[in-house]
């Protein structure tokens, strides 16, 4: 009795209000098809990191993790240096800490210490989306405020607005996939969102 006392409270904290955004005009493309392609086959490998995390699965995440990096060295080295139009000095910063991130993800013990690193990851990750203006495809900033030990804040990127929620997933000991949902987009970006 009292654990669905705890789980419709805790289900209830995490279902906010429901925020009803205007219709956006689409905008244009702003950088280059090998930008976009490089920053698009980056975000394909996120996602899959990010799914690893939804099942639970540490060995998958440690493999995303080191294909995911890859794909952030490549950004790092290759790519955005020969974007003329982009402030390296703001954006290689956040792609090195994305790449430590990930080191920490592929080196900890602990899905738990791994999620608290992939959390950090994803901030800096979009924080670089955000200062390079990306806006190829729609990408949403999602949260979850009980994350860790109920009451602290994890966040993810997505490719859509329905939550799945890489914190709790589908596996979790005490909610099982009850808490899948949980979560709320806190920001986005993509050719239907005006910045």
């Amino acid at each position: 009795m009292q654990k669905t006392i705890l789980f419709l409270l805790l289900l209830a904290a995490c279902s906010g209000p429901v925020k009803q955004q205007p219709a956006a005009e689409p905008v244009p493309v702003r950088h280059d098809a090998a930008f976009n392609g490089a920053v698009d086959s980056t975000l394909t490998a996120y996602y899959d990191l990010s799914e690893a995390f939804v099942n639970w699965d540490s060995v998958r995440v440690q493999t995303a993790a080191g294909a995911l990096q890859q794909h952030i060295g490549r950004l790092a080295t290759e790519v955005v240096p020969r974007q003329k139009d982009l402030p390296a000095a703001e954006t290689t910063p956040l792609l090195n800490k994305v790449d430590g991130g990930l080191e920490q993800i592929r080196n900890v013990s602990g899905i738990t210490a791994q999620r608290h690193a992939f959390s950090e990851v994803t901030k800096n990750f979009f924080a670089f989306l955000t200062a390079a203006k990306y806006n190829a495809h729609n990408v949403y900033f999602q949260v979850c405020p009980m994350a860790f030990n109920d009451q602290d804040s994890g966040y993810w990127l997505s490719k859509v607005s329905d939550v799945r929620n890489p914190y709790l997933g589908l596996h979790h000991p005490t909610y099982g996939k009850g808490m899948i949902g949980c979560g709320d987009t806190q920001d986005s970006l993509g050719t239907n969102v005006r910045k």
